[in-house]
């Protein structure tokens, strides 16, 4: 029971909440990036329309889908 004891005190049972707790903070930055790159995604995608039709209209497209300036 000593032994068990004095084994469960130096375990590193502390130091892995610990770790998990460092290692929290950088998940949620994870996450936070890619719901930023998600979101420039949606507005990049609803903003390309925008963008290439007031482009598109100085700009004549290819045949080929080649921006040709004019």
């Amino acid at each position: 029971e000593d032994a068990n004891a004095q084994n469960q005190q130096p375990t590193p049972a502390p130091s892995l909440s610990h770790e998990p707790a460092h290692q929290q903070p950088t998940p949620p930055p994870t996450v936070v990036i890619l719901s930023i790159d998600k979101a420039p995604a949606h507005t990049q995608k609803k903003l390309t329309p925008f963008m290439s039709h007031a482009q598109e209209k100085p700009l004549v497209y290819d045949g080929n889908g080649k921006k040709i300036r004019r």
